[in-house]
């Protein structure tokens, strides 16, 4: 049996795999069927038990077989078991395995510098940047709720300290973007209000934005919230 790790797309990452020693008669706990009769084994590369019936060879899930499903890649599957990839993926259903196993992950891992050349790369930047890919992202995001994982993790990331670098350009993209109308959030605010949001979004804290607007501390945070009650309003 083949177990090692090399550079080809069916090796196995975690073998050995073992067949249950069981004889023509004998039953198996099967993870799709249940209890199941042997019917003998196939003559794949690892050879494994299958169903007592007439017709096609069908496998029996369990043992080591399980455990190459939840780890192992389609591809290494198929061609150590001798099984299609439709029947894989079913094996994965019925045990709650998702599309990305170790396996598979390994094998995008080594196909990616191959597949994502520099200008590939580049390509699909530009596309992703053109106009018509903006506004098909926007239409398919206006109007629905941002998921709570994602708005948690957004604000994590306003809150997170950032450099003077960062605030200067950010400061002056979202200024553009008020000025242009891309940024149509907002955009009833007062200069006030903006500025007050404008570098709590920075990450700047209310004493420090009060410092930088010669304003009190509870004044900034009045602002800030008036602020965020008109763009959540939209």
């Amino acid at each position: 049996m083949m177990t090692t790790r090399s550079n080809r797309t069916t090796d196995l990452l975690h073998g050995p795999y073992y067949p249950p020693r069981v004889r023509r008669g004998d039953t198996l706990q099967c993870e799709i069927r249940g209890l199941v009769e042997v019917g003998g084994y196939t003559t794949a590369p690892i050879p494994w038990p299958r169903v007592k019936k007439t017709g096609r060879a069908c496998l029996i899930l369990c043992g080591d077989l399980v455990r190459a499903v939840r780890t192992e890649s389609e591809l290494a599957i198929a061609e150590h078991w001798g099984v299609g990839l439709t029947t894989i993926w079913s094996w994965r259903k019925a045990l709650g395995v998702g599309r990305m196993t170790e396996g598979t992950q390994a094998l995008y891992r080594e196909a990616m510098p191959r597949k994502l050349t520099p200008e590939r790369v580049a390509r699909g930047r530009r596309a992703a940047r053109s106009p018509e890919a903006v506004e098909k992202i926007r239409r398919s995001k206006t109007g629905k709720p941002m998921h709570t994982h994602a708005r948690e993790a957004l604000l994590k990331a306003a809150r997170r300290p950032k450099s003077e670098g960062w605030r200067l350009a950010n400061s002056k993209s979202m200024r553009r973007q008020w000025a242009d109308g891309t940024r149509t959030a907002g955009k009833d605010l007062t200069p006030l209000q903006r500025r007050a949001w404008d570098l709590h979004m920075q990450g700047l804290k209310p004493r420090e934005i009060a410092k930088a607007m010669g304003r009190r501390r509870e004044n900034v945070r009045q602002l800030i919230a008036r602020a965020r009650n008109k763009i959540e309003r939209g």
